[in-house]
């Protein structure tokens, strides 16, 4: 496990260099991602089918960064392509607060999430800046920012989310945050204990 920084940049552009050689033998199809919001520039990622059980820590760094990417365009057909159809995805929130939160198991249960997200929420940015990735396990802590369609205000806050992926998708998500805080911002004032 490392963290994903400038210093590997080199190395893992060595690697998808390697993997586009294999993609032109017509052995793997080609996948771009634009990466500009990740540290270290802009990587064209190309990786395993989907359904490849082999997937590298590369090929997962690069597939989590299309993810992400896409989520960020929210491009929702390339995200419910990368989706396994059995994925178990849990946000951990109060879902009083935020209706989207809580246990949702298939790809049309979380694409319906990301839909109340979406109605609920105006996504400002979201920047992920550490990501740790063991073979097909990977681990982000991200700074977002949406804003509140209702009341316009802007949520700021800091995510920590965990991935595991089969078959080149995603099977599993969890998605951490300080609650206290996103339910105070997102109802304007502080909580009285």
């Amino acid at each position: 496990m490392h963290r994903d920084s400038g210093n590997n940049l080199g190395r893992i552009r060595a690697n998808f260099r390697k993997a586009a050689a294999l993609a032109g033998s017509g052995k793997f199809p080609a996948a771009g991602c634009n990466c500009k919001a990740w540290p270290g520039g802009e990587v064209t990622a190309y990786f395993g089918q989907l359904g490849d059980e082999s997937v590298s820590e590369n090929g997962t760094r690069a597939i989590v960064r299309e993810l992400y990417d896409a989520y960020g365009r929210r491009d929702f057909e390339r995200v419910a392509a990368l989706i396994h159809d059995d994925i178990d995805w849990i946000i951990y929130a109060p879902m009083s607060v935020f209706s989207f939160a809580g246990p949702r198991h298939g790809r049309a249960a979380v694409l319906d999430a990301m839909a109340a997200i979406a109605k609920t929420f105006a996504l400002e940015s979201y920047q992920p800046d550490v990501m740790i990735v063991d073979g097909e396990r990977a681990a982000l802590m991200s700074d977002i920012s949406y804003r509140q369609r209702a009341t316009n205000r802007v949520l700021r806050l800091r995510i920590a989310s965990f991935l595991r992926w089969q078959d080149g998708r995603l099977i599993e998500y969890r998605e951490f945050t300080n609650s206290f805080d996103a339910v105070e911002q997102a109802l304007g004032r502080e909580l009285q204990l």
